[in-house]
């Protein structure tokens, strides 16, 4: 009996290898970048999310909540000086016995709601700038009040010709100036831009 044996095609040890070694490389490629672009868009998410925080607050101060008697203003406090600050914002009410619009820890002013900026971002600066004359300066905190009924937006204790500016920045980039960042922006008429610089 004649036995015919067919050749048996198959991959060699070193094409194996080669293979394997595409893969691996390939694997490292995208999840090394994976974290980069996770952070990316946890930027994206808290920026997004400021900004529809200033439009939640502006539309507090115009509906019946601003009605209350004991309530003058409702703001956005920000405070980039310690680590805990600078991961948080708080929403606050302003009592009618303020006279002025900024917030203060004090019993005259009440805290709404503290809301922690997403995980992996931070607030690297805020900026208050001026648009007549055209002058910027740095800041470790801010108040931004809406005042009912139109409303009028306060900058601290100015309301006219001022933008305040957050500046938003990855948290492990330690908010260096070749970090990625985004800016959110609202000026004394309400109104909110974010932009990449």
């Amino acid at each position: 009996m004649n036995k015919i044996f067919k050749k048996q095609n198959g991959l060699t040890m070193i094409e194996l290898l080669t293979v394997m070694s595409i893969i691996i490389i390939l694997t490292s490629v995208v999840f090394g970048n994976y974290k980069i672009g996770n952070n990316t868009q946890a930027l994206d998410r808290a920026a997004q999310k400021l900004a529809q925080d200033f439009r939640r607050v502006n539309e507090m101060s115009v509906s019946g909540k601003a009605m209350d008697s004991t309530i003058n203003a409702y703001g956005i406090y920000f405070d980039k000086t310690t680590t805990p600050n600078s991961k948080l914002y708080i929403v606050y009410k302003n009592n009618k016995n303020v006279s002025n619009y900024t917030y203060s820890s004090s019993d005259s002013d009440v805290i709404a709601e503290t809301i922690d900026i997403e995980r992996g971002v931070k607030i690297c600066d805020i900026l208050d700038r001026i648009t007549t004359p055209a002058s910027e300066s740095s800041a470790d905190t801010a108040s931004v009040s809406f005042v009912p009924p139109e409303p009028v937006v306060y900058m601290d204790a100015d309301y006219t010709n001022h933008e305040t500016v957050i500046k938003l920045g990855i948290e492990s980039d330690n908010c260096v100036s070749t970090a990625k960042f985004k800016y959110i922006k609202i000026n004394h008429v309400g109104r909110v831009d974010v932009a990449n610089q």
